[in-house]
């Protein structure tokens, strides 16, 4: 009995320092396609201008495959779904906020409300991020330690508050 091409080729590849799938099993799969698209949209994306990006993104979806309603009711839910999960973990800020994004993200592909919040939030976001980074630029050791420490009391109060209200 011959061994098949695939494990030819990854017993081949057992002698690098990593694992590594050869080009047939990955075109079989349709990995390297799926990767490919999503390093493609991920581009289009970022080269999108501020506060535009999530709409273009929503238009480009659009025109490339029109969802039916029972899958634009299928995503919504979903994306409901994960920005309730995002809810409960977001005392944890990084992985809640994280999946409340990601829930927000899966609403805006088929709603285009959602896009033009998104962009809004955006915008503001940004504006936010750039005005704190100056504040912290200009600031002294001294305030500095001072807002750190005001930020690890008010998470401490949210988490202790949280884990009360949930698990006592």
């Amino acid at each position: 009995m011959e061994t098949p091409l695939i494990a030819q080729e990854l017993i081949q590849a057992q002698g690098t320092s990593f694992p590594v799938l050869p080009d047939s099993f990955t075109d079989r799969t349709g990995l390297s396609t799926m990767f490919d698209q999503l390093k493609q949209r991920w581009h289009h994306f970022t080269q999108a201008v501020p506060g535009e990006r999530f709409k273009e993104h929503f238009k480009r979806r659009q025109q490339a495959r029109p969802s039916a309603l029972h899958k634009k009711i299928l995503a919504i839910g979903g994306g409901i779904l994960i920005m309730g999960v995002g809810l409960f973990f977001l005392p944890a800020l990084g992985p809640g906020t994280l999946i409340l994004f990601m829930g927000a993200l899966l609403i805006a592909q088929e709603s285009f409300a959602a896009t033009r919040a998104l962009d809004w939030a955006d915008l503001r976001l940004r504006r936010m991020v750039a005005w704190s980074l100056r504040v912290w630029r200009r600031s002294s050791v001294e305030v500095k330690l001072l807002l750190v420490l005001g930020a690890m009391a008010v998470l401490g109060t949210v988490g202790l508050g949280t884990f009360n209200l949930l698990w006592v």
